[in-house]
């Protein structure tokens, strides 16, 4: 399953036990202040409830 437009990095908990695959992340990230900090987010977000 892919996950596309408009998730933050808040939203990927709700995901926990649906198997996502790929998620799509753009203006979440481009759109931040600091983009590689939220790229960060979206990963560690990822980990914590995928792992």
């Amino acid at each position: 399953m892919t996950v596309t437009g408009g998730i933050t990095a808040e939203e990927i908990g709700s995901f926990a036990g649906v198997p996502v695959s790929i998620f799509i992340a753009g203006r979440a990230i481009r759109g931040a202040a600091d983009p590689a900090q939220a790229a960060i987010g979206f990963q560690q977000a990822i980990d914590r409830t995928f792992e």
